[in-house]
């Protein structure tokens, strides 16, 4: 997914540079690199998150208790939903893209 999202940032980024003006390019890469970084640091809170998961899920059978188990599941999904919401912004500012590359 990460691949994913860099090839499209890398690519709205070409298309930003050959249709819109320096400063809407500047604005809109500021934007997109600002994105991308959110993007991936959640990616890696969601990893951590679905390791100590792992690692709940292998010690409950030592006695950890489910409240912590399903707190880090809680934390996962919001995770999960801030990633999505990062995901909808990205798509509405390649939508942006878009609308610059007509004119």
């Amino acid at each position: 997914m990460r691949k994913f999202l860099s090839i499209a940032v890398i690519s709205g980024i070409v298309l930003l540079m050959s249709c819109a003006s320096p400063s809407q390019v500047n604005e809109l890469q500021k934007k997109v690199g600002e994105m991308e970084a959110q993007i991936t640091a959640l990616q890696e809170k969601i990893d951590s998150l679905n390791a100590t998961i792992e690692q709940l899920t292998q010690a409950t059978a030592q006695g950890v208790s489910a409240a912590s188990f399903a707190k880090v599941a809680a934390d996962v999904q919001t995770l999960k939903g801030k990633v999505a919401e990062l995901e909808r912004k990205y798509q509405e500012l390649r939508t942006a893209v878009d609308v610059l590359k007509r004119k």
